[in-house]
């Protein structure tokens, strides 16, 4: 039983200096969700920025230096990080254009030889402090491949390397 004085886990998605001092503070947090994926994509949420750059990665890396487990959230980013949407979305809604983004991705995946969705969940897997992925599946298909990529195992060094090239290249300008 936890001491009601002591914090659970919560969702790390708002305004990054509050979630910064949240993580950092005492009693920490028993854990943090966290958006982890490849190309630091949103997956459709609306993550609050001072500066209107990606934070995740910064919040991942705060709740591992104040040694808060890290519950990854959004691997296949909404969708974004799959083969293919799984439903019809306006051009100017997020994951269309994160979707798009991600086509570098998509041929990485098929170039290792595996569905993209399957290398989103095992570079989230492979992340330092990751101590779980919080899946957002919607049928017992996307289950057994989730089961499947956790089975393949973290990303190799050099499949890690090919990752973080493209993300240096997929970055928004």
């Amino acid at each position: 039983m936890r001491c009601p004085s002591t914090p659970g886990a919560f969702t790390a998605v708002g305004f990054p200096s509050a979630i910064t001092q949240a993580l950092q503070s005492e009693p920490r947090p028993e854990a943090a969700q966290i958006v982890v994926n490849a190309l630091d994509l949103s997956g459709d949420l609306w993550i609050f920025g001072e500066t209107g750059q990606p934070v995740n990665d910064h919040l991942r890396e705060t709740a591992a230096a104040a040694s808060v487990p890290v519950m990854a959230i959004r691997a296949v980013a909404a969708g974004a990080l799959t083969d293919q949407l799984d439903r019809r979305v306006d051009n100017d809604y997020p994951v269309d254009a994160e979707f798009e983004r991600a086509q570098g991705f998509r041929r990485l995946a098929a170039d290792l030889g595996e569905s993209t969705a399957s290398l989103a969940h095992r570079y989230a897997l492979s992340i330092p402090g990751v101590t779980t992925v919080v899946l957002g599946v919607k049928n017992r298909s996307e289950l057994a491949e989730c089961l499947e990529a956790e089975a393949r195992g973290p990303l190799t060094e050099q499949e890690s390397e090919q990752v973080r090239e493209l993300r240096q290249q997929e970055a928004p300008s």
